[in-house]
């Protein structure tokens, strides 16, 4: 029998409780930019994604899905715009903050194809 995961994942650790009891987002940005060559790759990116919550970035070919994400791993610099992971600036985080973010880019070798179903051993 195939079990079908349901999303958004739930958190599990309480410390990421707001004080309303609410959570809060996972990531946030606002206004993030890079250029290459006087040419926006990433042009004013507005995103929010709540704590618990899995999300994938579609796009064509050079629409700057990849450049997007190291910005937020601090493997691009952006040129405008802010943002903050796990509640942190995106651009100052600590170290323990960092070894809870993992980045896999498409094509690595220990990347095999991935499943929803894969979704529950990603839980902490």
């Amino acid at each position: 029998m195939n079990a079908t995961p349901s999303l958004p994942i739930k958190p599990k650790p309480a410390q990421h409780k707001l004080a309303d009891g609410g959570m809060p987002d996972a990531i946030t940005t606002h206004g993030r930019t890079k250029y290459y060559d006087r040419r926006p790759v990433v042009d004013s990116l507005n995103l929010r994604v709540p704590y618990g919550s899995v999300y994938g970035f579609l796009g064509r070919n050079g629409a700057g899905k990849s450049t997007a994400i190291k910005m937020l791993m601090g493997m691009v610099r952006p040129n405008h715009g802010r943002a903050k992971l796990l509640g942190e600036d995106a651009d100052k985080l600590r170290p323990e903050t960092r070894s809870r973010i993992a980045y896999l880019a498409e094509g690595h070798p220990r990347c095999g194809p991935f499943h929803a179903a894969l979704l529950p051993q990603l839980e902490r």
